[in-house]
Formats: C-alpha cells, structure tokens, sequence
C-alpha cells in the first residue's frame, strides 16, 4: 500500500495539482480577506471606486491570459534537456513582437482613459492611466509565471502567488489605516506587491540568465493558431463569465439582480474550486501533444477529480440551500435558495467546458476555441429570449452550459482515441 502511495504521488498531474490546489485556497482565503477588510475600512464609496478598478483590470486581462496559455503551451512542448535555453530563446522572440506592439497600444490607451473615466464616473483620471501602466507589469510578471508553470514549479507559483496576495493585503491596510481611507492606497498596495513579486519571479527563474539563448525557430511551431485559439477562448469564457449578470441587470430590478448577484457567487464556489485542476494539468498534457492518445488517462483524472467536486458541492446545494442562504448571505436573499441547486449544476456544465476546452487547446486542437465560442452567443441569445423570470434564466444556462460540455468532453475522448492523427487544427 504504500508503495502504491508512493508510486501515485509521483504522478506529476496528481502532485502538482494537489500543491496547486491547496495553495489556491489560500489565495482565495487571502483574496476574499482583502476585499473584507477593504470594504470595511474603505466604505462603499470609496470601495465602490475601487472595485470598479478592478473590473476595469479583469477585463484588459483577457490577452495576458492568452499570453500566459500560449508560453505555457509551449514551453510544456520543449525537449527535456533543452528546455531553459530554448525558454531563453521563446522569452526574446516574444520580446521583440509584445513589445512592439505594446509600444502602440499605449498611446490608444491613454487616449481612451477619458472616456473611461467618464463611463466608470471616477473622480480621477490618474487611477486609470495608473491601471494601464498595472498591466504591463502584470504582463511580465504573467509570463515568468507560466515559465515555472510550464516547468511543473507548482510549489514556486504557489509561494510566489501567496507572498503577493500577503504583501497586498498588508501594504494596502497599513495605507488605509495610518494614512487615509482612500480607494489609491488599496490600487498602490496592489502595484508595490506586484513590483515586489516581480524581483521574487526573476529570482525564481534565474536560471534563463546563465545559459546560452537557443533561437526561437517560430516557423516550426503553430503559434499563429495558438495564440488565436487562445484568445477566442479567453474570451469566450471571460465574456461568458460576465454577461449574463450584464444581461439581468438590463432585463430585472435592482432587487432580482442582487437576488442572481447571490446565485452567481454560489455558481463561483463550483468554478474554483476545481479550475487549478485545469491549470496545473495543462503543461502536463501540452507535453503530449504529439501523441495525443497518451493524454486519455490524464482527460479521465480531470474529469473524475472534476466531476468528484462538482457533484459535492452541488448535491450540498440540493440538500442544504436555504440553511447555506440564510447564514451566508442572510434571509434577506432567500429568494434564492430554491434556484441554489440549479445555478450550481449550470456553472458545473461551464466549469466542464472551460476544462475540456483548455485540454484540448493544449493538445493544439484550436477548435474548441470556436465552439467555446458558439457557446457564449448561445448563452447571451438564451438569455435574450427567455427572461420572464430568474428560473428561465438558470434553466437556460444550465442547458447552454450542459450542451457545450458533453460537446467538449465528446470532442475530447474523440481526439484521444488511439492512433489519431495529431494534425494541430483538428
């Protein structure tokens, strides 16, 4: 038995999810811990401002999680005993064509920030140029990261990724608390522990700067179709995160927003509590991308763990939603409980195709980018259609959702069966 142990926790999906999986919940824990104590020591105006900052940030982000996919994709594709320098070498590639084009957009953007300003109704212009200069610190420190992903680091990411959130959490307390409540501190906590976390990054990956930079042969690599498949499917699944709450505001009162605000946290707990899943295993099976057959076993470990969560939790909410209702949100939201249930089997469906679709992208198959795709219009065209009520609408996202996954996961079993052929734009 105990080799038997043993012989499971070398598994490098198993043991680098498991690691990624317990440091994101400390992550989270610290995440939800700074939004708290801002909120309470902020108040609403001030964090008002400040949250509608960082909506701003998650929306602008939907390209740096395309870089991340892509050098984590590829990168996972190097051969073993080449792989620093020839990371070397994808880093300086990327360099000259991010930074070119980097170079252009800032000036768009900076032309954009009053108009920003305006539609946001923020009382400063600064905070927004502040967001657009935030964004390319994130970018570098976004592609160090997906380097010690892709070298299956997971014990490095995760510190990496808690020392940020303990050095934002304390830097924008202390500002608040000794300076003034205003909503700048909490966004120059956020910057100051990013540029901190940047130094620890180079730190960790130092081991670029003392080998020999292998050029990058870009021609012999798919990139093109990666870095689109990429972004269609960073979109896709952050627009379908976001649209449907856009959608009930426009169609409800303030009061069954708040009421669907509530169901779609509850819906979140189902998403992250098995999206490091997704992420861990990614460079995992993007080293198999040539024989696509030997990532079965891996597709069913991610839809057995997956699908092991999913049904806890959402079972809970079948038996326990009122009780869940009532003492986390209070009974002022008890409207939701008998949609609880519901809400949680529809964000299952989209947590399913969010992980089938990354699983396939990193087996090169950019298809499901386009049918992840499909599945937001017929997301934000179901939702146009039937909205009498908040139950149509979880009815229809989880039919949405529920289709989109069994095409994925059918789509996914289909392209890992045996002697397929691995042509990268099946």
């Amino acid at each position: 038995m105990k080799e038997k142990i043993k012989s499971v926790w070398t598994n490098p999906a198993l043991r680098g999810t498991s690691i990624f999986m317990v440091g994101n919940v400390v992550v989270s824990g610290l995440a939800f811990t700074y939004h708290f104590l801002l909120a309470r020591l902020l108040g609403p105006h001030e964090y008002g401002i400040l949250a509608a900052l960082f909506g701003l940030l998650y929306f602008v982000q939907v390209p740096i999680n395309t870089v991340d996919f892509l050098i984590t994709k590829l990168i996972s594709s190097f051969e073993a005993e080449k792989i620093v320098g020839h990371t070397r070498g994808l880093i300086s590639y990327l360099i000259q064509k991010i930074g070119l084009i980097s170079l252009l957009v800032f000036p768009v953007l900076l032309l954009l920030s009053k108009f920003v300003q305006d539609f946001l109704k923020l009382p400063e212009i600064g905070p927004v140029i502040a967001i657009w200069l935030f964004i390319y610190l994130l970018l570098i420190i976004t592609v160090l990261r997906a380097v010690l992903k892709a070298w299956l680091r997971f014990t490095d990411l995760v510190l990496n990724q808690i020392i940020e959130m303990v050095a934002r959490l304390g830097l924008s307390v202390v500002f608040i608390y000794f300076v003034s409540a205003w909503y700048g501190w909490g966004l120059a906590g956020v910057i100051l522990a990013s540029l901190l976390v940047l130094f620890i990054s180079l730190f960790q990956v130092r081991e670029i700067l003392s080998v020999p930079t292998d050029k990058f042969e870009h021609h012999k690599w798919p990139i093109k179709s990666l870095g689109i498949g990429g972004l269609v499917l960073s979109l896709a699944y952050t627009l379908m995160y976001s649209i449907d709450i856009l959608l009930v505001k426009h169609f409800f009162s303030d009061y069954w927003t708040g009421i669907y605000a509530v169901l779609v946290t509850a819906g979140k707990v189902v998403y992250f509590a098995q999206s490091p899943l997704s992420t861990a295993i990614i460079p995992v099976v993007a080293r198999k991308s040539q024989h696509p057959a030997h990532a079965r076993n891996d597709l069913w470990f991610l839809l057995g763990i997956s699908g092991l969560i999913g049904t806890s939790i959402v079972g809970l909410y079948f038996v326990a939603s009122q009780v869940l209702v009532i003492s986390v949100f209070s009974s002022k939201f008890i409207a939701a409980a008998p949609l609880m249930a519901w809400m949680g089997l529809a964000i299952f469906g989209y947590a399913l195709a969010n992980t089938c679709a990354g699983f396939l992208l990193a087996l090169n198959k950019t298809k499901a980018a386009w049918i992840s795709l499909l599945g937001l219009f017929a997301e934000a065209t179901g939702i146009y259609l039937f909205h009498a009520s908040l139950t149509q609408v979880v009815l229809s996202l989880g039919i949405v959702f529920g289709i989109l996954a069994l095409v994925l996961i059918i789509y996914s079993f289909y392209v890992t069966r045996p002697a397929i052929n691995s042509s990268p734009g099946l």
